[in-house]
C-alpha cells in the first residue's frame, strides 16, 4: 500500500478522552502514523493547543477562513509536507470550500453522525414535555405550530450542503451503510463517491468480567436536546418503584446537568457522578440505558456491549440495528414509546437469566467492530482514491 500524508481537519482543538469523533479521530491517526504515513491535524477554530503527541499540527494564524493569509498559510502547509489526502471529520457541519483552495489533493468528507439527524424527529424534538405547569405547555404548543416549516428549511439547508460536498469531495464517508444508502437514494449520488466505515472499538482486549451489580448507567453528555435525558428519567419513574435494589447512574455532565438533577430530585436511586473515565462503570454495570433524539454510531453502545453491559435503546437512528440485534446481544425499542422502553427495561432488571445471554452474546458480537477489522479500512479507502 502506497503511505499517504493525511491532513485530518476538525472544528476545534480536541481531547481525545471527552468526545467520540475526537477519540476516533486520534485512534485512527495513530494507527495510521504507525504504519509509517504522515499524519497531521488541523483545526478550523483554534484555542490554546491542547493535544500533544508525535502528531504534527498545522495551526492557522487567523479564524477567518477567508482571509487571503490564512488561505496562503493553508495552502503553502499541504505543498510544504507533500500531503495528498485531506480528511474533513466535521464534514456535516463544516463544508470543503476553504479546504479546497489547496491543489492536487482529495477529500474525504466524513459525516459523524446520521446525516438527517436535525431533519428526522423534528416534530419530537420540539414538541416533547420537558418540564411542567402552563408555562411549558404553551411553549411546547406553540413549538408544534411551526414544527414543520422548521423541518422544511433544515431539509433545504441539507439539500445545499451535500451538493457542496459532493461537488468538492472525493469520497464522501458515513458511520453505517443505512446512512450511505439513504444520501444515495436522496441525491442520486454515485455509490463510487460513498462509503461507509464505523467508528472501531474503544476497548482493547477485554479480561475477565467482574460480577456485575444492579446497575443502570447511561453516560454521555448532560444535553437534553439531543440525548433526551429526561425522557430516560421518566421511565425510570415508572420502572423503579418495582425494583427498589436498583440504581440508576448517571456518568457525564454538560450545561443541562442542573435541570436533569432538579427533574431526578424526587426519583429514587438516581446518582450523578459528573464527568468520569467511563470503563469502571461499564464493569461493574449490568444494563446500558440511551433514549437519545438522535445519534450517529454512538461509541457508549459498543464500549457497553464490550463490557457485558446490556444496551438497551430507543431506534430513533439507522447504525442502530447495525449494532444491536434485538433480542440476541440487546434490545431495540420503538423511537420514543417510554411505556415499552419501561416495559422491556424491567422485563431486564428481572430475568437474571435473560440478561446474563444477552451480555454474553454483546461481548462476543461486538467484536466484529475490533481495531485490527475497523482501521485497515481506512487505508483500502485512500488506496482508492
Amino acid at each position: 500500500m502506497m503511505k499517504h500524508n493525511v491532513l485530518f481537519v476538525t472544528q476545534t482543538n480536541f481531547d481525545p478522552h471527552k468526545g467520540g469523533v475526537e477519540r476516533v479521530t486520534d485512534t485512527i491517526a495513530k494507527y495510521l502514523l504507525n504504519k509509517g504515513y504522515g499524519v497531521h491535524y488541523m483545526f478550523l477554530q483554534p484555542t490554546e493547543a491542547s493535544y500533544s503527541s508525535l502528531i504534527s499540527i498545522c495551526k492557522l494564524p487567523s479564524v477567518d477562513l477567508t482571509a487571503q493569509a490564512t488561505i496562503k498559510y493553508y495552502c503553502d502547509y499541504i505543498k510544504e509536507h507533500n500531503i495528498d489526502i485531506v480528511v474533513n471529520q466535521y464534514a456535516l457541519y463544516v463544508n470543503n470550500d476553504f479546504l479546497y483552495t489547496a491543489k492536487d489533493i482529495k477529500i474525504i468528507s466524513v459525516i459523524h453522525s446520521n446525516p438527517f439527524c436535525t431533519y428526522d424527529h423534528m416534530y419530537y424534538k420540539l414538541t416533547r414535555p420537558t418540564g411542567s405547569g402552563l408555562k411549558n405547555i404553551l411553549r411546547t404548543s406553540m413549538r408544534g405550530l411551526f414544527a414543520f416549516e422548521v423541518k422544511y428549511r433544515v431539509k433545504r439547508s441539507l439539500d445545499v450542503h451535500f451538493q457542496q460536498l459532493a461537488g468538492t469531495s472525493a469520497k464522501i464517508c458515513f458511520l453505517s451503510e443505512t446512512y450511505k444508502e439513504r444520501i444515495h437514494k436522496e441525491y442520486s449520488m454515485p455509490q463510487s463517491m460513498l462509503c461507509s466505515i464505523p467508528n472501531p472499538n474503544s476497548f482493547p482486549k477485554i479480561p475477565r468480567l467482574l460480577k456485575k451489580k444492579k446497575d443502570v448507567i447511561f453516560v454521555g453528555r448532560l444535553h437534553n436536546e439531543s440525548k433526551n435525558i429526561i425522557s430516560l428519567l421518566r421511565i425510570w419513574k415508572k420502572v423503579s418503584p418495582r425494583s427498589p435494589e436498583w440504581k440508576l447512574t448517571i456518568v457525564g455532565d454538560g450545561k443541562d446537568r442542573k435541570m436533569v438533577e432538579e427533574y431526578a430530585s424526587s426519583l429514587s436511586n438516581v446518582i450523578f457522578v459528573g464527568f468520569q473515565e467511563p470503563q469502571p462503570f461499564y464493569e461493574r454495570a449490568s444494563i446500558f440505558c440511551l433514549t437519545s433524539v438522535f445519534e450517529g454510531f454512538p461509541m457508549c453502545i459498543t464500549e457497553a456491549m464490550q463490557w457485558g453491559c446490556v444496551p438497551i435503546a430507543f431506534n430513533s437512528f439507522g447504525a442502530l440495528t447495525d449494532m444491536i440485534r434485538d433480542g440476541e446481544d440487546g434490545v431495540i425499542v420503538k423511537a420514543f414509546s417510554e411505556n415499552d422502553f419501561a416495559k422491556r427495561l424491567s422485563q431486564l432488571m428481572n430475568d437474571d437469566v435473560l440478561r446474563a445471554e444477552l451480555a454474553d452474546n454483546a461481548r462476543k458480537n461486538i467484536k466484529r467492530y475490533d481495531e485490527d477489522i475497523i482501521l485497515p479500512m481506512w487505508e483500502r479507502l485512500f488506496d482508492s482514491l
